[in-house]
């Protein structure tokens, strides 16, 4: 919202000095108004009036545009979050929407407006009636707005490429982070039990077995386990529990941790290293003493400067009739999102002591995990037809999903940083434009007295890299304090350097030069001040002959 909020300010800086310097052009127009008898109050309305009606058409143009583009993008949202999250299933361009544009349009017309409307408003008949008005349009009052309109251009478009190129590069370094398992060659999938088919654990140990077993002798399939949920999902299973040698906890303020019910394939499938003691096994059977294995989150946590190993553990809350459980080895830390700074204590019991009916399945392949889909989707129903797999998909692609909100939110802030440089680079342009077009005459007594094309081109994009200069040192201030008070709110999701700083201020130089450069209004000047110059060129030899 805030990026959208800079691209509206950038668009109406743009506009206003659009609108200031074709004003400018009436001058004389607004005098003769004004002596028929024109008021302030005329004189303004009509401006206003006018740039108001710019705005609204824009503004249905824009309005177009953005039911297009949400047509657009709620394609790329993964169909689950759009399923879970609220509002997305409504997420359109209505009744509301068009007014609140309407409204919109109507203020920022006001307001571009307004500079123009201020000055012309209070024209000196003289000065606007004496060869066309030119004191009046060259007066430094006015050329100070017109700078300053460009500062303010350059600035913004800054703030919004650095808060882009942060967003991005955050976003890659949230893909490439080790979260603590190998994503890749890893196929997932669900499976919810019916409840009065698999009421027996017994029963449900078994299909387990049954549906691991063969899924394990598929064609390149290297191991399968099954897991409570995904690491996505890992925090809808906080659990509280009881430490041994640690005092009893009071009601509500027990610790707590991630508590996965796990087959012993699962550390080999997501390869979770081992840092202490052992993994689970099958031997870790119904009938076996309770064990579990812990994270190293939580055995820093739980057991500082001890060895959890042969520690005991009760999981659920204060007085719960659960099994002690004996820590019997602790495996690497597993972060179940990306997002996450640090890890989450965790705690891995096996299914064969508690089993669940649902669970979610990682299967680890050889090659492309999906290939293996519709076979894995086959040994599910000779094992039992009536329970069928859902959400298939990659672990890689869990990962992804996981962060498409940061991954939409990246691809919009390079949308507006391209929307913010090519604002800029237009302003840049029609500034300078404009302001060649005013100074044909001094051009013209310029290269009568032996000026060359590179010396006027010198003139003009010199001027407008200091424009440019001063406008990068207020965005890069600005841009600094953004991306602090981001990344401080946003750990991970907003990530900038000193090379992303140097390269954006560059890019935005580079356009900028190039945009004075390119004002085809200086060649146009220069050619039709060719005859100028070349009278002025006569009278001074005719005046030194004399």
């Amino acid at each position: 919202m805030g990026a959208a909020a800079f691209v509206l300010l950038l668009g109406s800086a743009n506009v206003a000095n659009l609108q200031l310097a074709r004003a400018f052009t009436r001058q004389k127009e607004i005098a003769l108004r004004t002596g028929l008898g024109a008021t302030r109050w005329h004189i303004g309305r009509q401006l206003l009036v006018e740039s108001t009606l710019l705005a609204l058409l824009g503004s249905g143009g824009a309005f177009l545009l953005a039911n297009w583009g949400n047509t657009l993008m709620r394609r790329n949202i993964p169909p689950f979050i759009v399923e879970h999250v609220a509002g997305l299933k409504h997420l359109q361009v209505d009744v509301r929407v068009f007014l609140f544009t309407l409204a919109i349009a109507v203020v920022t017309g006001i307001i571009t407006g307004l500079a123009p409307a201020w000055h012309l408003a209070r024209p000196n008949l003289n000065d606007a009636l004496k060869e066309g008005g030119r004191s009046s349009s060259l007066s430094v009052t006015r050329h100070r707005l017109r700078t300053l309109l460009v500062i303010s251009e350059v600035a913004l478009s800054l703030v919004l490429l650095v808060g882009a190129g942060a967003m991005v590069k955050g976003f890659q370094a949230l893909v490439a982070s080790d979260m603590g398992f190998d994503r890749s060659h890893v196929l997932t999938f669900h499976v919810a039990l019916s409840e009065q088919k698999y009421s027996d654990k017994d029963r449900i140990r078994g299909y387990y077995a049954r549906v691991l077993r063969d899924i394990g002798a598929l064609p390149g399939v290297e191991s399968a386990a099954s897991v409570t949920s995904l690491p996505s999902g890992w925090y809808w299973n906080w659990v509280e529990f009881a430490a041994e040698g640690k005092p009893p906890a009071a009601p509500g303020e027990a610790p707590s941790a991630i508590s996965q019910i796990v087959t012993p394939g699962f550390f080999s499938s997501l390869r979770v290293p081992l840092q202490r003691g052992r993994l689970l096994t099958d031997q870790d059977g119904a009938e076996a003493p309770p064990v579990a294995v812990i994270s190293a989150e939580m055995a820093k946590q739980t057991w500082p400067d001890q060895n959890p190993l042969g520690k005991h553990i009760q999981m659920g809350p204060p007085g719960a009739a659960g099994p002690s459980r004996t820590i019997v080895g602790v495996a690497g830390d597993v972060k179940p999102v990306a997002l996450d700074h640090d890890p989450a204590p965790t705690v891995y019991i096996p299914l064969s002591q508690q089993p669940e009916p649902a669970s979610a399945f990682v299967v680890r392949t050889s090659g492309d995990p999906l290939a293996l889909a519709s076979s894995v989707a086959t040994q599910l129903r000779s094992v039992d037809p009536e329970q069928p797999a859902y959400d298939v998909r990659s672990l890689e692609q869990v990962v992804s999903d996981g962060l498409s909100g940061v991954e939409l939110s990246s691809h919009l802030m390079l949308l507006f940083g391209f929307c913010a440089l090519t604002l800029a680079a237009a302003g840049i342009f029609a500034v300078m434009a404009y302001s060649v077009r005013q100074r044909t005459h001094e051009i013209g007594v310029r290269m009568a007295l032996g000026a060359r094309r590179v010396d006027v081109l010198r003139l003009v994009v010199g001027f407008a890299m200091k424009v440019t200069v001063v406008g990068l040192l207020i965005g890069l201030s600005l841009a600094t304090l953004l991306t602090r008070a981001l990344s401080s709110a946003l750990f991970g999701v907003v990530q900038t350097d000193f090379a992303t700083f140097a390269l954006l201020t560059f890019l935005l130089a580079a356009v900028a030069a190039t945009a004075a450069y390119n004002a085809r209004a200086m060649g146009d000047a220069s050619r039709s001040h060719g005859g100028t110059a070349l009278r002025m060129r006569k009278k001074c030899r005719l005046y030194s002959k004399t």
